[in-house]
């Protein structure tokens, strides 16, 4: 079972966005899209969310197309968390958080309250839980925002079915601490079965916590594996148009990409 897409593409007039991508998000992995600005990324994800049509190449959520899922099921199946919204209203951080609930025909109190517990613990956002949302940083929104895809994906024991997390910039707005602190949830909800995606501008987070590295160039897939397979030093050269130096730090155990 796996989210995927073969031949994807998207066109704006005679334009190709993105062109002939083969892709797969399983269940239990952490994918991160790395690649510049324009590369196609916020694209790809939105056509794998289902928010966007491809005009080329088709996208199957467990081998059915996505096309062919309807708007309920498919919010019950993935949860796709860009970046933090502007809003109009008082909503607390819990309300938002609470958004993300999807078994309200269903609703089992307890479920739900240890659900929103949980993804306000991972999330780290416990102090802020009863403040307006828009009197927050913007890096605070967005781990806001993150606890509330987490309340959508969550998923009882018992309850063995797949889910996907898709995420835009997890990382963007966050600090050196709360940018590996949200990393290190992501891969532990990866391990615990949770399909993840996470597009990442910073190339050492994505070598330090991918399982796989899709990279993209001008829309196109310039190689997908592992971090260290794909992001050498040459290849990540070309990609981003400047000089960048990849190296095995013995001490860390893991790549580091100097630039």
């Amino acid at each position: 079972m796996s989210l995927s897409g073969r031949g994807i593409g998207v066109s704006v007039g005679e334009q190709w966005l993105i062109e002939d991508i083969d892709i797969d998000v399983a269940p239990g992995e952490l994918l991160v899209v790395l690649g510049p600005n324009g590369a196609g990324k916020t694209t790809l994800l939105s056509v794998l969310a289902g928010d966007r049509p491809a005009d080329a190449g088709e996208v199957t959520l467990n081998d059915v197309a996505i096309e062919h899922i309807g708007i309920e099921s498919l919010a019950d199946r993935r949860a796709v968390v860009g970046p933090p919204a502007t809003l109009a209203f008082d909503f607390t951080v819990r309300d938002i958080v609470e958004m993300g609930w999807r078994r309200r025909g269903r609703r089992d109190q307890a479920l739900h309250d240890l659900a929103v517990e949980r993804a306000i613990a991972d999330c780290d956002i416990g102090a802020l839980a009863n403040r307006v949302y828009m009197t927050l940083s913007s890096g605070e929104r967005q781990r806001v925002q993150l606890a509330r895809g987490l309340v959508q994906v969550w998923q009882p024991e018992d309850d063995t079915a797949s889910r996907w997390l898709l995420l835009d910039e997890p990382t963007s707005n966050l600090d050196i601490a709360n940018g590996i602190s949200v990393l290190e949830r992501l891969r532990e909800k990866s391990r615990q079965g949770l399909g993840v995606l996470a597009i990442l501008h910073d190339l050492n987070l994505g070598a330090r916590y991918a399982d796989r590295v899709l990279l993209l160039q001008d829309g196109k897939a310039a190689a997908c594996g592992r971090p260290a397979d794909v992001m050498t030093a040459d290849r990540l050269s070309d990609v981003y148009r400047t000089p960048v130096h990849v190296e095995h730090h013995n001490e860390l155990n893991r790549l580091v990409v100097l630039t």
